[in-house]
Parts: structure tokens; sequence; C-alpha cells
């Protein structure tokens, strides 16, 4: 909810947070333009930077940022274009394929027989791997993967076939 003055927000555990914010708070969009309070809209997720008052356990902003909603796509690995850094996934949850593009940022780590983790990169992603991505919405119906978990002791377990593809 927002007022001319106050936000009410939902932290990432779920808690109500009360955020206040005047004439020194900026506010910026997905691509870091200028806006105001007014601009916010009730299904954006933000970022907020302030001085917190433990007292009052409320945040006078200073910065608030509209960021890209977090996905969580959990799938099967169905093709990999190492031309182009994407592939594609066959998603558990929608049984529809999703276009996933992978970034010279993009962090890949694989679980381990022994339940740790070990750094990874696209190039040893296999077709028919389980693989959870988190990332954001990019272009034209793909995703941008910030995070990608390789899960090589499932694969060969579960294969899945695909209802319904992107064209």
């Amino acid at each position: 909810d927002t007022s001319n003055n106050q936000l009410i927000l939902i932290d990432l555990k779920g808690n109500k947070r009360f955020v206040d914010v005047d004439e020194l708070t900026k506010f910026q969009d997905l691509g870091g333009r200028q806006i105001g309070i007014s601009d916010l809209k009730k299904e954006n997720q933000t970022s907020v930077i302030g001085l917190y008052n433990t007292e009052s356990r409320r945040l006078l902003a200073r910065f608030i940022r509209v960021r890209y909603p977090l996905t969580r796509i959990v799938g099967e690995v169905m093709d990999i274009d190492k031309k182009n850094f994407t592939m594609e996934v066959l998603d558990e949850q929608t049984r529809d394929s999703k276009i996933i593009e992978v970034e010279e940022v993009t962090k890949t780590f694989e679980v381990t027989k022994s339940g740790g983790l070990a750094k990874s990169g696209f190039t040893k992603i296999q077709i028919g791997e389980k693989i959870l991505i988190i990332g954001f919405p990019g272009t034209k119906d793909k995703f941008t993967a910030s995070r990608i978990l390789l899960f090589p002791e499932l694969s060969p377990n579960i294969k899945l076939s695909p209802t319904k593809t992107i064209t």
C-alpha cells in the first residue's frame, strides 16, 4: 500500500514493513529512470535502502528501486544452444518449454554426490539433466538465469514429456 509519505511492504519472510519517505527519497523504475511514489504498483517488487529506527521498527527510505520479479523454474534440460548460450527447459510445474538465457554473470552450481555444491558452468550442462533456475523474465518469451543449480544424480531417474512448447 502507498500514501503520500509511507509505503507498507511485505518482506521476504512475509512480515509487514512500514517504510517512510520524504523529499530526499529517490525512486527508480526497472530501467533506472526517476519516478515518484505514485508510480509504484501493488504488485511491484522493490529494494529499499534507508535508515532503520530500532524503536519504531520503521525504515526512512533514501532509495527505492523497482526490481524484476524473480522466477523459479524446476525442470529438465531439453536442448542446448552453445552458440547463443541458451537452453530449452521443460518446466515440471507448468509442463511448458521455456527458453533460458545464460549470461556472463549467471552463477552455476552442481549438487555433488555428498550433498554439497561445486562450481559449474554452462558447458557442463547436459541434455536430460534436472535443473533449478532462478532468474527473471528476459526478452520475448525468454528468461534470464541469475542462478542455476544442476542435479546430475537425479537426471537418469525421471524423464518428462512436453505437452506444450513456446513458438
